[in-house]
């Protein structure tokens, strides 16, 4: 049974399938990488302020029988906050694919906004994003 599991509030397009690259948290921005095989993408955590697919449903180990991930590629969905965000707030990708607020404290400018939160979150909590 999958741990960590992020279920969509509003979805109204489907997840896609992926191979993790690496062992992936759920909840966590992703990123298509090098080396997918069998119709399906490799995925990693997006790079800090960088582009990202979608995010993880579940966590995954990577490798072994049924090693596939699935990833929310729209609507509104939880994803860990690695700061504190307030609604109304884009946001970017940080470290290990965490949400940061689109400001300067987390990145330089220009930044790759991924989604808006749609409420509040501390550091560590979970913020519900509408993805971009």
């Amino acid at each position: 049974m999958p741990r960590n599991i992020s279920i969509p509030y509003f979805k109204p397009g489907q997840d896609i399938t992926g191979a993790p690259a690496a062992d992936l948290r759920g909840r966590r921005f992703v990123n298509a990488v090098p080396g997918g095989s069998n119709e399906n993408p490799r995925i990693n955590y997006a790079e800090p302020n960088g582009r990202a697919i979608g995010v993880t449903a579940h966590d995954k180990v990577a490798g072994g029988y049924d090693s596939y991930v699935h990833v929310h590629v729209a609507g509104a969905v939880p994803v860990e906050a690695g700061d504190d965000i307030t609604a109304g707030t884009d946001v970017i990708a940080g470290a290990d694919g965490v949400a940061l607020p689109a400001d300067a404290a987390n990145a330089e400018g220009p930044f790759i906004r991924l989604g808006v939160a749609l409420t509040n979150a501390a550091e560590g909590g979970t913020v519900n994003v509408l993805l971009k």
